[in-house]
């Protein structure tokens, strides 16, 4: 026998090159040896995950992933104990058998770990509109291999052709079971009830709860209502605030003697607003008075057709003379009439331009109207704006016909040659030919207005001085 050579060869097989196993359950990946002469042979486990080998089994010892979860069954044969989603890979049992003529083989088993569904999260809306679409969505994210999904209504599967089922003939929906989506191209009054969802893989199944998902009809009418509505509102408030605007509620402090407060510097420019413009000005009041007659009052007919002619003739002739108020027996907020009676001093002729000359005593002041008082005001250039009472604005024409009389008796004594009173009253040298604003009085030269911060005659701040000339 010394000249037997051996011509055995190592040879491998296995009973299951792809075996599958729930998570947490054992399996076997069997490795048998057919045919060996070596009496010890080297066996390893490899496993390859993504490309990269890694060891499991080496020199008669678990290793890596493995360790103290497996065991060698059979002389070659893995055995795990609890297979785990991470376990899902390629292994390769090798034998090497020195004495053999082949003396290495090796053979690949691929091991899949299945893992039930979790609970699936699903998405329903709560209510729908009738003819609006919808979408209805669930998901898992753990079951392998990868969940499918069916949808149910009130216990009953939507099948994937809504034809195929006389419950959901009149429905349109699409149903995809791969990514867990019902989507309806139109909802239907038949279309509400109980959803939910189910996910279903080879190692399970499990189910979202029922979800209740709601069809209502449009209210067109309402909506419609509700959008009337707030527009009223909203221009209620708009004409509103620009009627109290008219009326002076928005001015915050009254410009007089003792709460006097400087505007900002001006640009050295003055500006003079010409008649054409107070005109456009008044029009635009008189489009807005008549919003208020429509929204606020009932008959305005009559009132419209009183003022039509003044309106149209100052247009006309705005060159002239300023566009003439409203009467003031009208609301000034929405032109409505009121009660006459108690204001016998406004049946006054408005056409008349009055003037500071006119007034001879203090007593005559209570017998101008409104608008006499503040065509006198304006014409002195000052400031009644705030003014929202009729004593208001004849206190403040007495105050200036006093500044008036006063300046007068102040000038005629000092006339002994009839010369000196067109002289400044500061200099004494240059001819008067300043008003000083905002007050009105005349007394100094351009010279010496521009370089006063206060009235002589009356101790009011002064804006500015403005360059006139006496005819």
């Amino acid at each position: 026998m010394a000249g037997y050579i051996s011509t055995l060869a190592v040879i491998l097989k296995t009973t299951n090159a792809k075996p599958w196993v729930n998570e947490f359950e054992p399996i076997e990946l069997s490795c048998m040896i057919e045919s060996i002469s070596t009496p010890n042979p080297r066996i390893e486990w490899k496993k390859i995950k993504k490309g990269e080998p890694s060891y499991v089994y080496f020199g008669k010892q678990m290793a890596g992933d493995l360790e103290r979860r497996a065991e060698i069954r059979h002389l070659a044969s893995l055995f795990i104990l609890n297979a785990t989603r991470a376990d899902t890979a390629d292994y390769r049992c090798e034998v090497t058998a020195p004495n053999d003529q082949k003396s290495f083989d090796e053979i690949l088993i691929s091991l899949t770990v299945r893992v039930k569904p979790v609970v699936p999260r699903c998405s329903v809306p709560k209510s729908v509109p009738v003819g609006k679409p919808a979408e209805l969505h669930c998901i898992e994210d753990e079951g392998y291999p990868k969940s499918h999904y069916q949808w149910f209504r009130n216990k009953e599967e939507i099948p994937e052709d809504p034809k195929s089922s006389p419950k959901f003939l009149n429905s349109s929906y699409a149903v995809s079971r791969e990514m867990g989506t019902l989507k309806f191209s139109a909802v239907r009054k038949e279309d509400a009830g109980e959803y939910y969802c189910r996910a279903r893989n080879e190692a399970g199944i499990s189910e979202c709860g029922p979800q209740m998902m709601e069809v209502y009809d449009i209210n067109i009418a309402g909506i419609i209502l509700g959008v009337v509505v707030v527009v009223t509102v909203l221009l209620c408030i708009t004409v509103g605030i620009f009627c109290a605007y008219k009326r002076g509620y928005f001015t915050s402090q009254k410009q007089t003697g003792n709460n006097y407060k400087a505007p900002a510097k001006g640009d050295g420019v003055d500006y003079v607003r010409t008649d054409e413009e107070d005109v456009a000005t008044d029009i635009l009041g008189w489009v807005v008075q008549t919003l208020c007659y429509s929204l606020l009052c009932v008959d305005i007919t009559a009132t419209v057709e009183e003022n039509g002619s003044s309106w149209h003739q100052a247009y006309t002739n705005s060159g002239s003379s300023p566009l003439p108020a409203p009467p003031e027996h009208l609301c000034k907020a929405c032109g409505g009439q009121f009660d006459t009676s108690t204001d016998s001093e406004e049946t006054l002729v408005h056409s008349r331009r009055a003037s500071l000359s006119d007034l001879s005593r203090v007593e005559d002041i209570e017998g101008l109207s409104v608008r006499q008082l503040k065509e006198i005001l304006a014409r002195n250039f000052v400031n009644y704006q705030g003014c929202c009472e009729k004593w208001e604005l004849m206190e403040k024409v007495t105050h200036l016909f006093n500044d008036q009389k006063d300046l007068h008796n102040l000038a005629d004594p000092a006339e002994p040659s009839g010369q000196e009173e067109n002289l400044c009253k500061i200099c004494m040298d240059s001819p008067i030919d300043c008003v000083l604003l905002e007050c009105g009085h005349m007394v100094t030269c351009s010279k010496c207005g521009k370089r006063m911060n206060e009235c002589p005659i009356c101790r009011q701040y002064v804006v500015r001085a403005v360059h006139v000339f006496r005819s």
